[in-house]
């Protein structure tokens, strides 16, 4: 049976140290200011005037059955106006039409966020009383003198329909921060924070080397290929692929099987595979992998049996309806062709996994015993292993955002690897200072690793507190804003509009 790992196209089927530390430590204080001081810099930008739409209101979409429209003066129009006023002026032919989409985009998505968050409100039932728009209009606004007080001169100037507009939106902004204050404001208990922080003070720095599996020796490949020689018998192949409608295909079949059409001709004409303009030629491949196509394995060693130059039987498959030309038939490998080895190791470090962990393993555990003589640098010297350098780190199962993780601190990504595996994490954080680990898988090998010291970061608990609440409104807002674009309620039809009535005015 295919895996579903395996699960392609029929299109795609075919082969073809402290002050390190210190510095990664400022560099990621400073990435959660980041997230939450947004500098707007202003600069006069002929974006926003180009691509003007063909009409004067267009609708991208809708939210919850409200539209999420473009028009003059409205949200979307001044989102729009106002991120193509602060986009750098460094546009080139290159990314010209690229920072057009990034502009319209932004300002959609923001639009979308805002009609969300409104209609919650007006859903909510949230009433803002008229003595609340008084005190806010009183305040600050647009009737706010030079000297900082409400100008009864500067309201008295202006029209009563101007003083109702102003009122309106006062009324539907307050509303909306209403909302956005109970979505994303955050009350954390000192207890809280000081239970992180404890969390985020303990680390743990280290060296590793790293056995990776595509490491496996020649020998051993070659061993394996020639103990199952099978997997790796070739077929050259010519295939039709057809439409899953069985009457449609056995008509086609008989008249490729009579010669009163050619099989090149069928394909060419009939095909839904991407060998179908040339005819239907495939070309080489291994048992295994035609294995793929079929739900049983004594289908393929029916096809391998089929003799040179003859047409297969129709054969109901996962694409379809498939029939196959024998253009040359079983043929072993050749072995000493480097690139069909490299496809055995493929094979076994996808198929035979395990196979492959244990001889990495054993070669860790060789390792360790030499480094507890010799030194864990120098027997890595010795043994010709890269020693990767991991700065101080707190235990952070899945990279949390409020603290390090070695998501931030491993450059070489082996241990990043590692940070949703809770064994592997086990193993890291009880093994004593100078003192190496056991051996651990990784996605793409097994790993050593040797913890050169525990550390106790008090900074750390210092940046917590300082930005805890901010994170933490970060981390809600991202959420937020995934729950309402994976939202059954929106529709998106951006690319459509933007493409038709937005690009074609360029």
């Amino acid at each position: 049976m295919p895996s579903s790992k395996n699960q392609a196209t029929v299109q795609d089927f075919k082969k073809d140290q402290n002050n390190g530390h210190k510095k990664k430590r400022f560099i990621w204080i400073l990435s959660v200011i980041f997230l939450i001081l947004v500098v707007a810099v202003f600069v006069l930008s002929p974006l926003a005037g180009v691509f003007a739409p063909s009409q004067g209101s267009l609708v991208f979409g809708s939210y919850d059955g409200v539209p999420i429209e473009y028009a003059y003066g409205n949200y979307f129009y001044e989102q729009q106006q106002s991120i193509a006023s602060s986009w750098q002026e460094d546009t080139t032919d290159e990314n010209y039409q690229w920072q057009i989409y990034q502009i319209w985009k932004t300002a959609f998505d923001n639009t979308v966020l805002h009609t969300a968050i409104t209609k919650q409100a007006r859903d909510s039932g949230i009433f803002v009383t008229d003595n609340a728009v008084d005190t806010y209009l009183l305040t600050q606004g647009p009737y706010i003198g030079e000297d900082g007080t409400f100008s009864a001169e500067l309201y008295n100037s202006t029209s009563g329909a101007e003083q109702a507009s102003v009122r309106e939106s006062v009324r539907a902004s307050m509303e909306y921060q209403t909302v956005v204050n109970d979505l994303f404001s955050t009350l954390s208990s000192p207890e809280e924070i000081d239970y992180i922080n404890t969390m985020a003070q303990d680390e743990k720095s280290f060296e590793y080397v790293v056995f990776p599996l595509n490491d496996y020796p020649e020998e051993r490949v070659l061993s394996y290929a020639q103990a199952n020689l099978l997997l790796f018998t070739e077929i050259d192949i010519s295939m039709i692929t057809l439409e899953d409608d069985e009457a449609a295909a056995e008509a086609l079949y008989e008249k490729i099987k009579s010669g009163e059409l050619l099989f090149e001709d069928a394909a060419r004409s009939n095909s839904i595979d991407g060998f179908a303009e040339d005819g239907g030629e495939a070309g080489v491949f291994a048992f295994y992998e035609i294995a793929q196509l079929f739900s049983t394995e004594d289908e393929v060693h029916e096809l391998f049996s089929v003799a040179e130059g003859d047409i297969s039987r129709l054969y109901k498959t996962e694409y379809g309806y498939n029939v196959f030309r024998i253009n040359k038939g079983s043929m072993f490998p050749d072995l000493t062709d480097e690139k069909k080895l490299s496809a055995v190791k493929s094979y076994i470090i996808q198929n035979d996994t395990s196979l492959v962990e244990n001889y990495m393993y054993q070669r860790a555990e060789e390792f360790a015993a030499a480094a507890d003589r010799n030194g864990f640098t120098d027997e890595a010297t010795a043994r010709d292993l890269t020693v990767h350098e991991v700065a101080a780190t707190p235990l952070n199962y899945d990279s949390s955002t409020f603290m390090q993780s070695f998501a931030n601190t491993d450059p070489s990504r082996y241990l990043a690897s590692v940070i949703a595996d809770k064994a592997a994490l086990k193993t890291l954080y009880t093994t004593p200072a100078q003192t190496t680990s056991t051996p651990i898988t990784t996605p793409d090998g097994v790993l050593l690793a040797y913890c050169t010291e525990d550390v106790t970061a008090e900074d750390e608990g210092f940046s917590l507190s300082m930005f805890y609440s901010y994170i933490v409104q970060q981390v809600n807002q991202e959420q937020y804003t995934k729950t309402i674009f994976s939202s059954d309620k929106f529709e998106d039809d951006f690319l459509n509009v933007f493409f038709s009535e937005i690009l074609q005015n360029g």
